[in-house]
């Protein structure tokens, strides 16, 4: 079904109580948020919601959920913000996963190789060069100020 007026988009939402999340019951991304074409556009649900009610989100700002539950497009429980205004909310909330040691993307070293590297002797360029790092990072390992969370 094309979405072509307001009661064709609320059609796919789940509408319930004015306090409780409405569903979008459409297509759904990777990410869990509400998603579909309009003007062959795709949007997500929640800034059609947004736009469907009345609102504006204006120029550099998306739609962001008071809930954070993804699919709903409830307009009392969304926002239009900034991306700094979103992270914000994220981290205030306590949502933002932190990536460090071995689950950082860039890490080349293991939490074992760390303590290895801890209890190694020898200068920092020769550890450097067998474990493929720099001087300065074998330096910030050993005053502990990478990997702070390896004992």
């Amino acid at each position: 079904m094309a979405i072509k007026t307001p009661e064709d988009f609320w059609a796919k939402v789940e509408v319930g109580d004015k306090h409780e999340c409405w569903p979008w019951r459409g297509s759904i991304s990777n990410k869990g948020y509400g998603q579909l074409y309009i003007g062959g556009t795709m949007r997500t649900a929640q800034s059609v919601a947004i736009e469907m009610s009345g609102g504006v989100i204006p120029d550099g700002h998306f739609s962001c959920h008071h809930c954070d539950n993804p699919p709903c497009c409830n307009p009392s429980h969304l926002f239009t913000g900034t991306p700094a205004q979103n992270s914000a909310d994220m981290i205030a909330k306590g949502r933002q996963k932190v990536y460090r040691g071995e689950d950082s993307h860039n890490a080349k070293l293991t939490e074992k190789k760390v303590i290895a590297i801890r209890a190694d002797d020898r200068i920092y360029r020769v550890i450097a060069a067998d474990y493929g790092v720099s001087r300065a990072c074998i330096g910030l390992i050993k005053v502990r100020k990478n990997w702070k969370h390896v004992k």
